[in-house]
């Protein structure tokens, strides 16, 4: 995977959503824009867990194609298990894409095996590239809102130009991943 950097002096408009720019100057990610989602959130007070960044060979940020490929090995502390829930069995993976309808769909944080292992970074990274592999699929053949700008049209964006850098906890039981666009 080569270096990236998120261009926020690109040419894209910000889509008037949260632009997840906020990497507290420990990104290295280059020659791509963040899809600038609108964050999820309910009114209701939540606990906020630790953002979960995904990299790669100490540079943020994971190929959705590589991550969905279970041979691959490149991806930093593949074994470790984050937080994603404090007792909660499932939770709620969130995408907020700019001028589309939300989508979100589930996922276990323990396997239904009979040792109901936790979720992995690997499986995690996984496991989200087949979510945003999915609601690319639901999404596309759906018209944007947008009818001015085009900037964010999901046919511009082939799952292979995809990055997932961190997923975020926005709301009880709610993470969003942060993804970027490859040009």
């Amino acid at each position: 995977m080569s270096r990236y950097t998120a261009n926020p002096s690109s040419s894209r408009p910000s889509a008037g959503g949260h632009s997840f720019m906020d990497f507290h100057g420990r990104a290295n990610v280059s020659e791509g824009w963040i899809i600038p989602q609108d964050v999820y959130h309910l009114p209701h007070p939540y606990t906020r867990l630790p953002t979960v960044s995904f990299t790669v060979n100490g540079q943020l940020g994971i190929l959705l194609e590589d991550a969905k490929d279970p041979n691959f090995r490149g991806l930093d502390n593949a074994q470790f298990v984050p937080c994603l829930a404090e007792t909660a069995k499932k939770i709620t993976i969130r995408i907020l894409w700019p001028g589309y309808e939300p989508w979100h769909d589930i996922l276990h944080v323990y396997d239904h095996t009979y040792n109901a292992n936790p979720c992995t970074m690997k499986k995690l990274a996984r496991i989200i590239a087949q979510k945003v592999e999915a609601f690319l699929d639901d999404t596309r053949a759906v018209d944007s809102k947008e009818t001015e700008n085009t900037s964010w049209w999901l046919k511009q964006y082939p799952f292979g130009r995809l990055v997932l850098l961190e997923l975020r906890h926005v709301s009880a039981g709610s993470w969003q991943p942060v993804l970027m666009a490859l040009p």
